[in-house]
């Protein structure tokens, strides 16, 4: 039996946010509807891990900040991931409230998903879900080509 479809229905919403970071940067990107150029998702904010130095492989800086103890390289770096994730909790829940983000995917790696799994308050303010994967180089046409949002798309219109 063929069902007949709604034509006064509007079309299922193609918009999403995803949040990609790690433990230098995080980036949020909003993906309204598919456009013809290609270019579907824009990068609506970013925040970059200040305590994080990119010189010399990425060791902490010189001097202490924020109080990490820069004798014991493991624990400094636990440290800065734990405290940029929670910046990065504080940082989305802003952005959720300013753009009225109801729902995100949110793509990091493993080092960073459990921290930022400790950091999620018990209630965020909105859906998201969690998903494994280093998306954070990508640029916002390259999200749009790559598996794991295509996965998301093809999960979305079953």
């Amino acid at each position: 039996m063929t069902t007949a479809r709604d034509e006064t229905a509007s079309p299922p919403d193609s918009s999403r946010w995803i949040l990609v970071a790690d433990m230098r940067s995080a980036r949020l990107l909003h993906r309204r509807r598919p456009s013809e150029d290609g270019r579907h998702f824009e990068e609506i904010a970013r925040l970059e891990n200040r305590l994080f130095s990119h010189d010399r492989g990425g060791r902490p800086p010189a001097s202490g900040v924020r109080g990490i103890d820069y004798g014991n390289a493991d624990r400094d770096h636990d440290v800065m991931r734990d405290q940029f994730a929670d910046e990065i909790v504080q940082w989305v829940q802003r952005l959720a409230r300013e753009h009225g983000i109801t729902r995100a995917d949110v793509f990091v790696n493993a080092e960073m998903l459990g921290a930022l799994r400790q950091s999620w308050p018990a209630h965020l303010g909105f859906e998201h879900h969690e998903h494994h994967a280093d998306l954070i180089h990508l640029s916002p046409a390259e999200l749009e080509h790559h598996k794991a949002i295509r996965g998301l798309d093809a999960v979305s219109a079953t």
